[in-house]
């Protein structure tokens, strides 16, 4: 019955559809004409409802006036009446393609039409009226491929004699069954631009599955969305390294908010670089050139946009600190930027530990949507792919892998039909064909279905309209599994020149520049070049990016899919390639030489080198000239932060210098030897670069020619923790530049040095010292400089006072010999030495602040800031300025240090700032929060030395927040006494001030007396004198209360007599606690309760003033405990209640929980 229907419907359709073609045709038609054989014929095959549809044509036409017979309507009505019945001598019905129709048209109604065969029905005929719906779906759907597109090429040919050659229009970029993995990225774009915190998304599978194309796919709903993207790919084979690939997609990046934003968005923008980047923003226009044309729109600081040397960029720890800085301002919710990086397979360790940084930016300030592809098959365990997702999990940051295996059988026949313009059920067993040849693979399809094409096994029929093919002979035919050896069979069709092209095309990677091919095209061996390469994307191998011809100047010719490029790249032999390079490389050198432009410099370096054999056989006027070609680049890419790059180029440079080069070129290898270890250095090989400073320092005689490589090479020796090899070094030096200094001294000579020094610089005002010139002799300079290195290393060598003779010889030698760009430095450290001798508080202040003001008329912030405001804000204007104030200038030396790579220096601002922002009260979940997130930061960078002091900060505010009790005071003690030596040289002074701190808060009093009591270290720097004898001076008192001693009220009138001091030099800091031990005196001392209530209520006020949340806390916790203690207890608990409040505020549940103990006692005595 179903069969029936169906064919009774092919019967009515063709009525339909060839009574419309009649009405359209020429009336003049001969071949209309039938014989009443012919309609008697139709008559009888057609069925009884058919034959009725005609009856009513007959009546219809038949009450057409005999006055109307010549009319138009009538001739045609009549025509259509009789044509509709034509029958061909054996019966079967006239195809509707012979009347004009489309041949799908004419599928449809034949395969419905042939359904009334029954059992002998055709295999193309429908099996059911759904099937034959959802091809006439298709029709209405997509009319440009099942209606027309067969007719267009029939429009070039009326027969299958035609010569013409006809191919597919085979589909390449629509996507087919990815539509969930495309929800989930543009899923996970969405929740990162509504959240603002980053996510990854790292998507893998074979080479040729779509994984880029499913990426691709996405950019216009994430663009709708408000995104930002920016794309880049890694190759295999390109003269760009993987580090500039992931430098340039922030380049680019430049130049879309340029394009996006309006003139005062930018300068928004321009204002908070400034702010976030500083004075790093000049080494930052050579790493990101776009970015200075985004700084030359709008009013952007004249001093910063200048062009400016920079000898060498941000090192690798820099710069990622750099990016995150420089993406917090960029991107945000309301502008989120996704990053697209394909083919990370071939990305080192650098670009994407730079990807990283900025993904885990421990401010979650940025909003970043990062994508990354790679070939599955090419990645094995220990890949840096499998470390980054590692590590980014580990960050928390939000990351998804997806994986993309070849699409499934159905979807490789809704291809072959959008290609072939063949309803799906027809194609599909050609579909099944190539899907289990291809498995699915998309890039394999496509090119499997072409060389179908190409073989004639895919043939176009002009007389059924429609593309046909032989299932059986496909079988039979020998074709390549390998996408790989199809593409380069492919290739090995083409004409000689063309192979020629494709192969120096992929020599350049994934694209080519115009300039380039121009400067090639002019050599007679690639005279034809860009003829040849138009032909190539002609025949499908490459694109045009930029335009669609190489006479635009933006022009990029690019390989259509990577695979491409491999096929092409293999044409050439391996025993050949590095030849090819050369080749390629001494073409581009020879038209440009050592002068070569500066897009073409890496390129035609990249070349040149990879024939690295053939050039040490080079004359030595030219083996010269190419290794100053690779000093040049190498000297680029450090100002580009791409030591990894530098160091190869310099590295071929130095191969390249003659045996005489040390004589006869001198400038030159010590240039390319010094560059190379500062570039082996920025990379973290510590050994080589100590192997070729010390070459340097056997080759090179003067002394003053020396000078750099010294300095480096005692920073070697730093990293190295050879620190009496260091501390020689440096010595050794400045005794040949006449600063003669002793080893050992004794302590009275110490002791006048350093009262002779202060009496030489409290001699001088502030007028006197900021006028003073700057000395620029090389000498001079050089001296400052092994100063500064030997009083650093003297922290590691030499015992405490020693350092502090060397400090103050240093800031002799600063005022007699003048000032240079060192002199923040030198007189940031000596301000400390005055205040840690107790030799004058107001003294060593002024000398720290004219510290801080030279180093910004000096324009030294760069170099100077970690050390200097570490010095003079920890040290030194912590005991005047408000505490807050100089934590904040120890988050901007830490923020510097990271800038400049010191993650050293970073953790010593960090170090001393955690303990000063206890000291603040700041909430203790986000210190807690910083400590952790700096032992992430510290493991990345492989960064140990400060490990006990985070370990210690963390163990302290667990202890504030919950309570946990502490180790044992003596068996802790004893142990860090026998570990003295191998801990950093405060560590144990901070270790007995943080328990001093913690032990009090914990109501142990006696433990916070032997903390305070029991020096543990010999480092004791005056704010921590200060502030341990605030607590020492509570816990004595608590200590009194239990037993009264003359000895104890002493060293508790002590203690405020020191907080008293300290107090007259900051009321902010100090007053409020120098305020609480006077109340709880006031207690102890049975004072009058309103005289005791006096004290304790201006200490409370003081700390709410100074914003110590955790002081004013305690105040009122004090002041209701004396309340409670003479039975005030109405006034004890509005006092508990407003502790509990600041102690909630602050973090300490510990605390908290013994306020609502005292509460909930309190009210029980009210029962």
């Amino acid at each position: 019955m179903k069969m029936r229907v169906c064919h009774l419907l092919g019967r009515l359709l063709y009525y339909i559809f060839s009574s419309k073609v009649v009405h359209t045709s020429d009336d003049n038609n001969t071949d209309m004409k039938v014989t009443g054989e012919e309609s008697s014929r139709a008559e009888n095959c057609f069925p009884m409802e058919i034959q009725r549809s005609y009856e009513e044509q007959d009546c219809l036409t038949s009450n057409i006036s005999l006055s109307s017979k010549n009319d138009e309507d009538y001739q045609k009505a009549n025509l259509s009446h009789n044509y509709v019945k034509k029958r061909t001598s054996q019966g079967s019905i006239i195809p509707l393609t012979e009347l004009g129709c489309s041949s799908t048209v004419w599928t449809v109604v034949k395969n419905l039409i042939d359904c009334g065969l029954m059992d002998f029905r055709p295999d193309e005929s429908y099996p059911s009226l759904q099937a034959a719906s959802e091809d006439i779906h298709l029709m209405l759907r997509d009319p440009e491929r099942f209606l027309f597109s067969n007719e267009l090429i029939l429009a070039s040919g009326e027969n299958d004699n035609m010569s013409c050659t006809v191919t597919p229009d085979i589909v390449k970029n629509k996507l087919y069954g990815r539509g969930k993995e495309k929800t989930t990225i543009i899923d996970a774009f969405c929740r990162v631009a509504s959240s603002g915190e980053s996510e990854a998304i790292i998507i893998r599978g074979w080479s040729g599955c779509g994984k880029s194309s499913l990426v691709a796919n996405t950019f216009v709903p994430i663009r709708v969305a408000g995104g930002c993207i920016v794309s880049r790919k890694f190759d295999e084979v390109s003269t760009m390294s993987p580090f500039s690939v992931a430098i340039s997609i922030f380049d680019k990046l430049c130049v879309l908010v340029k394009e996006r934003n309006s003139n005062d968005e930018i300068s928004d923008i321009q204002e908070k670089l400034v702010r976030v980047i500083g004075t790093n923003l000049p080494k930052l226009f050579h790493i990101l050139p776009n970015l200075r044309e985004l700084f030359n729109t709008g009013a952007a600081p004249s001093n910063l946009i200048q062009q400016q040397q920079v000898d060498s960029g941000l090192n690798f720890k820099g710069l990622c600190f750099a990016m995150q800085g420089f993406m917090r301002v960029i991107s945000s919710k309301s502008s989120p930027v996704m990053f697209f990086l394909d083919d990370l397979q071939w990305a080192d360790k650098l670009s994407l530990g730079l990807i990283h940084a900025v993904l885990s930016d421990i401010k979650k300030m940025s909003t970043v949507f990062f994508v990354g592809t790679y070939r599955s098959n090419e990645v094995q365990q220990d890949h840096v792919i499998c470390r980054f997702t590692d590590s980014l999990e580990s960050f928390g940051v939000g990351i998804t892998q997806m994986r993309l295996d070849g699409m499934v059988e159905e979807d490789v026949n809704a291809l072959i039909s959008d290609s072939l313009c063949v309803f799906p059920r027809i194609c599909r067993p050609l579909s099944s064909l190539v899907y289990h040849r291809t498995r699915g693979n998309p890039l394999f399809t496509i090119e499997f279905l072409e060389t179908l094409v190409k073989h004639d096994l895919i043939q176009y029929s002009f007389r059924e309209r429609r593309w046909v093919w032989d299932e059986d002979k496909i079988k039979e035919e020998e074709i390549s599994s390998n996408v790989l050896h199809l593409l380069t069979t492919k290739m090995g069709t083409l004409p000689a020149r063309r192979q020629e092209a494709l192969k120096v095309a992929s020599c350049f990677g994934s694209q080519m520049s115009k300039l380039a091919v121009d400067i090639l095209s002019k050599s007679p061996k690639y005279s034809d070049l860009s003829h040849e390469l138009e032909k190539a994307v002609r025949d499908g191998f490459l694109e045009f990016v930029g335009s669609r011809s190489l006479h635009d100047e933006l022009t990029m010719t690019k390989f259509h899919h990577d695979k491409i490029r491999e096929a092409a790249y293999g044409l050439i032999h391996c025993d050949e390639r590095e030849r090819y390079h050369h080749d390629i490389g001494m073409v581009l050198y020879s038209y440009a030489g050592v002068e070569v432009e500066e897009e073409l410099l890496f390129s035609t370096v990249h070349h040149l080198n990879r024939g690295v054999s053939l050039l040490l056989k080079f004359p030595s006027e030219k083996r010269i000239s190419i290794a100053q070609l690779n000093l040049r680049a190498g000297t680029r890419a450090i100002q580009q932060s791409s030591f990894k790059s530098a160091y190869s180029y310099l590295k071929v440079g130095v191969e390249l210098l003659l045996e005489d080069s040390w004589e006869n070129q001198s400038k030159l290898s010590i240039n390319l030897y010094f560059l190379l270890s500062k570039a082996a250095y920025a990379l973290g090989s510590i050994d080589d670069a100590k192997i070729m400073l010390k070459t340097i320092i056997e080759k090179v005689k003067k002394l003053d020619d020396k000078f750099d490589i010294y300095f480096l090479y005692i920073k070697t020796l730093l990293s190295k923790r050879e620190f009496h090899e260091a501390f020689e070094t440096c010595r050794w030096i400045l005794s040949e530049l006449g600063e003669n200094l002793p080893i050992v001294l004794e302590k009275d000579k110490i002791n006048a040095t350093s009262s002779e020094t202060y009496s030489m610089y409290s001699g001088l005002t502030n007028s006197e010292f900021l006028t003073m010139k700057e000395n620029k002799c090389r000498r001079h300079i050089a001296v400052m400089k092994f100063y500064s290195q030997l009083v650093t290393v003297s922290y590691h060598a030499v015992p405490r006072q020693m350092r502090q003779y060397y400090i103050c010889m240093w800031a002799q030698s600063n005022l007699t010999n003048g000032f240079s760009k060192l002199t923040p430095t030198c007189l940031a450290t000596f301000s400390c030495v005055l205040i840690n001798l107790n030799l004058d508080t107001k003294e060593g202040y002024r000398i720290g602040k004219i510290a801080v003001e030279m180093m910004h008329r000096f324009n030294v912030v760069a170099e100077c800031a970690p050390l200097v405001y570490l010095s003079v804000y920890a040290y030194v204007a912590i005991l005047v300025e408000p505490f807050q104030s100089c934590v904040d200038m120890m988050q901007k030396g830490y923020e510097q240090a990271m800038f400049n790579g010191d993650t050293y220096m970073a953790a010593c601002n960090l170090a001393q700032k955690i303990p000063k922002s206890l000291i603040c009260g700041i909430r203790l979940s986000t210190l807690d929060n910083e400590i952790r997130n700096q032992l992430k930061r510290d493991n990345g960078y492989s960064q140990k030395a400060l490990l006990p002091y985070w370990l210690i900060y963390q163990d302290t505010i667990s202890l504030l927040a919950d309570g946990q009790d502490v180790t044992s005071p003596t068996i802790e003690a004893d142990l860090l006494d026998r570990q003295s030596n191998s801990v950093p040289f405060d560590y144990l002074d901070c270790l007995s001030y943080l328990r001093l701190m913690s032990s009090y808060w914990l109501g142990q009093y006696e433990r916070a007396v032997y903390y305070a009591e029991r020096k543990l270290g010999d480092e004791r720097s005056k704010f921590r004198i200060v502030t341990s004898e605030f607590y020492n001076g509570l816990a004595l008192i608590g200590m009194f209360r239990r037993k009264r001693t003359s000895a104890l009220m002493k060293r508790i009138k002590t203690s405020i007599t020191e907080l008293n001091g300290a107090a007259e030099h900051s009321q902010w800091n100090f007053q409020n606690k120098e305020y609480l031990l006077m109340a709880e005196l006031s207690s102890i001392s049975n004072q009058s309760n309103v005289a005791i209530l006096e004290w304790y209520d201006k200490a409370i006020d003081r700390a709410k003033r100074s914003k110590f949340i955790h002081e004013e806390g305690l105040a009122c916790e004090l002041a209701g405990c004396h309340c409670s203690s003479v039975g005030e207890r109405s006034i004890a608990l509005t006092y508990f209640s407003e502790a509990k409040k600041c102690y909630s505020e602050w973090g300490s549940r510990m605390k908290v929980k013994f306020i609502e103990n005292q509460i909930r006692r309190i009210n029980a005595t009210f029962d």
